[in-house]
């Protein structure tokens, strides 16, 4: 099931994103967020949390923001597709 979400630029200095369900990954140089059934990634140099809440959904990240763009999570294959695929 899709749940709505929306991100926003600014001056590519700073990004704020609603709709978060989760984590998947961060580092100074990138975050990967899962918002409804897609990911969306964030690459740039620097970057800080400076706002979350996993509560509402809610994270701000500061630093250089490079890109920002989604990505379909790979399905796993199932055991008969890895055996004999």
């Amino acid at each position: 099931m899709a749940t709505e979400h929306s991100f926003t630029v600014t001056e590519r200095k700073m990004i704020y994103v609603n709709g978060v369900s989760e984590i998947l990954s961060f580092d100074e140089t990138g975050a990967l967020l899962k918002v409804g059934d897609t990911e969306l990634n964030v690459t740039g140099s620097d970057l800080t949390v400076t706002k979350l809440s996993l509560e509402t959904g809610e994270i701000e990240l500061t630093g250089n923001i490079e890109a920002a763009f989604y990505t379909v999570p790979k399905q796993s294959k199932s055991v008969w597709h890895r055996l004999f695929g």
